[in-house]
């Protein structure tokens, strides 16, 4: 496997044998570097590259996969510290024509053999039809017998059962949209950035996480729970289970946590529950751990009862405006402005660190006073 150094940029490759290296694009470079990827944390390093497929060759005829060493954001090819010659099998391009891919090993005579600017395999091309029957999704059913990459795998009448092979075809096809069928358990610290994954519904399609890398990654219509990668995720009409390390914005989500915050995401977007009610029953719901969150939280248009715990950053602020519910604020919640207002009962057992502003808010047994010395007037005015 070759060496990859993220601070410096650099795939070193591995020693020949007799003088010779054989170097097969797609496992020896492509693939080990996102195994690289998934490792420690590794994912915080600018990608080395980009796959690529789909592109018109000749009428009828599209390429098979292509991929893009990212010479643009500074990655290079270094040979070992021998005298060799080294041949290329697959379609390895600079994603910047105008600059390198290799750096040269001083003191050494290699010659690096297959870098033409375009090469093509018969066995890895993808018809037009092919291609067009995934409409831009790659299908995965862990409960289907399908496996492999090979068309049709991964196509909607023929659902690829496993992580892996999916997003091999995606990469092969040059696409980032997944629907899944059933459960499905992610692969430990998986690199997920820009992804789709969306379900049939939250009942029937179901994910676990286990950690990795979730920077723009997009989840609808199913349900999830787990360790969250690194970085900020939405999800959309979805249910969710117990999450750690969770910095996201839900939408309108049946929340079935407990849910611990991200201590420290590395985005600058606030943590937010927009239009989501807690799954619990009872007045203590849902527990929100906010692990001492720098991010600012809110949560808008809140439905049912939620305790909040440990928000103890003094420069973080939350806003809970809600619909209905009770909100339980925990003593471990000691630094802070929380701002609650709507509809809704407070019990604030908060330390005294943490200010906690409840003027916007109207509880339900004011609700009813006021309507009972409406009616009394009422009554009055009648019976003068």
């Amino acid at each position: 496997m070759p060496i990859f150094d993220g601070p410096n940029k650099t795939i070193t490759l591995d020693p020949p044998t007799a003088g010779i290296l054989l170097v097969s694009v797609q496992p020896d470079l492509y693939s080990a570097w996102k195994n690289w990827m998934r490792m420690g944390d590794n994912g915080k390093f600018l990608p080395a590259f980009r796959a690529a497929g789909g592109d018109d060759l000749t009428p009828g005829v599209q390429a098979g996969a292509y991929f893009f060493l990212r010479n643009d954001l500074g990655w290079r090819i270094i040979s070992s510290d021998e005298d060799q010659t080294i041949n290329y099998s697959g379609n390895l391009i600079g994603n910047d024509s105008s600059l390198p891919l290799i750096l040269a090993t001083p003191g050494r005579s290699v010659l690096h053999l297959g870098l033409q600017p375009v090469t093509q395999r018969v066995d890895e091309i993808i018809t037009s039809q092919e291609t067009a029957s995934y409409n831009g999704t790659i299908w995965i059913d862990p409960l289907g017998p399908v496996s492999g990459t090979a068309y049709p795998a991964g196509t909607a009448s023929t659902p690829v059962n496993n992580w892996t092979d999916a997003d091999a075809i995606a990469d092969l096809i040059g696409v980032e949209n997944f629907r899944l069928r059933h459960l499905l358990v992610m692969p430990v610290d998986e690199v997920l950035n820009g992804y789709t994954i969306s379900g049939d519904n939250p009942v029937n399609s179901q994910l676990h996480f286990q950690g990795g890398q979730c920077t723009g990654l997009s989840l609808t219509n199913l349900s999830f729970g787990g360790m969250m990668g690194e970085g900020f995720f939405t999800a959309s009409q979805c249910i969710t289970g117990a999450l750690m390390n969770v910095d996201c914005g839900l939408f309108e989500c049946t929340l079935n946590g407990p849910i611990t915050l991200d201590a420290n995401p590395s985005g600058t977007a606030d943590i937010s529950f927009m239009n989501c009610v807690s799954g619990f029953p009872g007045s203590s719901g849902l527990v929100i751990d906010c692990n001492g969150t720098t991010a600012d939280i809110q949560f808008r248009n809140w439905s049912g009862g939620v305790t909040i715990t440990n928000f103890t950053n003094p420069t973080s602020n939350m806003s809970l405006d809600s619909s209905q519910g009770t909100i339980n604020l925990d003593p471990s919640c000691t630094a802070g402005l929380i701002l609650v207002r709507g509809i809704g009962i407070l019990n604030d057992n908060s330390g005294p660190g943490c200010t906690v502003v409840r003027d916007g808010l109207v509880e339900p047994r004011r609700i009813e006073m006021t309507l009972d010395h409406a009616r009394a007037a009422n009554q009055q005015t009648k019976e003068q």
